[in-house]
This record gives C-alpha cells, sequence and structure tokens, in this order.
C-alpha cells in the first residue's frame, strides 16, 4: 500500500464552492450542467486542483492503492502515458464523460476526470467473457445513489488498452480480477469496493 498523501488545501474546497455557485445560477439560466461547470472552471480559476488523498478508502481484498499521478488539467492528455493500466488518477481533459452506459469508448484522459470527482469507473476489456461483461453490469446497475448526487457518480465503458478483462477504478484505487477469478469480478464484490471507494477524491463535487 502506498504512503499517505495530503489532504488537499482550503483553497480548493473554497474555489469548488465558488464553482458549485456558478453552475446553479448557469442552470437556472438555462445551461447544461456539465457547459456550467466547464465554465465555472474558468471563473474559479480552475477548481480542480486537487491533491492525493490522505488514508484510503475501505476497499476489499485484492483492491491495489495507486501512487498519485497528479490531478493536472491537460488539452491533450492522450500524449500523456499513465504509468498504471488501468491509471487512477493523472493529466485530463478539463471537462469530464457523462455518467451512465456509454456504447462508445470514452477517453481515459476523459474519465480519470470523473474520477477526481469522487466518480467509480467500470471498464470492460477487449478479452471479457459474457460472465465477466455480466457481473460486471449487474453490480453498475445494482449500485445505489450517491445522497449528494440523485445518481451513481459512476461510468461504464469499454477500454481497449486494458490489460484485464474488467476493472473497477476509483481515485487512486483499482480492483481487477485476480489469478484465481478466471477474468471475473464478481458483483458482491465490485458492489462492496464501488460502494466503499466512491465520493472520496480530491475534489468531490457532483457535476
Amino acid at each position: 500500500m502506498r504512503p499517505r498523501g495530503r489532504r488537499h488545501r482550503r483553497g480548493a474546497a473554497a474555489a469548488v464552492a465558488v464553482a458549485r455557485a456558478v453552475v446553479s445560477a448557469a442552470v437556472n439560466a438555462g445551461a447544461s450542467r456539465r457547459v456550467a461547470f466547464a465554465a465555472a472552471l474558468v471563473v474559479g480559476g480552475g477548481a480542480c486542483k486537487g491533491e492525493p488523498l490522505e488514508g484510503s478508502c475501505d476497499a476489499p481484498d485484492g483492491a491495489v492503492f495507486q501512487d498519485n499521478e497528479s490531478w493536472k488539467h491537460e488539452n491533450d492528455p492522450g500524449a500523456h502515458v499513465y504509468e498504471a493500466n488501468p491509471p487512477s488518477s493523472g493529466p485530463h481533459y478539463p471537462v469530464w464523460a457523462s455518467w451512465g452506459v456509454h456504447d462508445d469508448v470514452v477517453e481515459r484522459g476523459q474519465w480519470v476526470h470523473n474520477l477526481e470527482h469522487g466518480g467509480v469507473v467500470f471498464l470492460v476489456g477487449d478479452d471479457a467473457s459474457a460472465t465477466a461483461k455480466d457481473e460486471l453490469r449487474a453490480a453498475f446497475d445494482a449500485l445505489p445513489d450517491d445522497p449528494e448526487c440523485g445518481h451513481p457518480r459512476a461510468l461504464l465503458t469499454r477500454d481497449p488498452l486494458l490489460d484485464d478483462p474488467v476493472a473497477v477504478v476509483a481515485a487512486d484505487v483499482v480492483l481487477v480480477p485476480g489469478a484465481l477469478d478466471g477474468g471475473v469480478l464478481a458483483r458482491d464484490r465490485t458492489l462492496a469496493f464501488a460502494t466503499a471507494c466512491r465520493n472520496r477524491a480530491p475534489e468531490n463535487v457532483c457535476p
């Protein structure tokens, strides 16, 4: 397990509060929530300035805590080679992916931003079996709403770069099948991980 990081500064939390206020005003004015928060990042001087987390979530056995690769915004994060596969932190686009199930592949540089906002990302690799896909989707569908969001604060996407058949990722921590799991993450185990490790990120904004 990696050494504990530092808790993000109060200034970052204040910036998030400003951003939330801008989001609320913009949404009330008719802007989409996603576009409104992107504007709020500009107004707030780039609210996403999180630092490595202090402590860790109460993840189930088999979860791997990874070294933090930063939470920097970059216009071309695709140029960055993540040290971990799958990544649980690192440079990312200024705008995150929408929550929910994606039929198209969501770029890593986009869903890493969702991790920064306390989200959980469910990944399906090209080698995933039908059973592995079914178990992962069952866990995703069973994940209860995050009380702060009114939705599960999770997304599911294919990931052709994934070494494992499936994976579940939260900020700085990853769950993948073990050597004896046959490439499958059991529904209950995945659900326990997602519930324990979501909403534990440097910027727990719920767009």
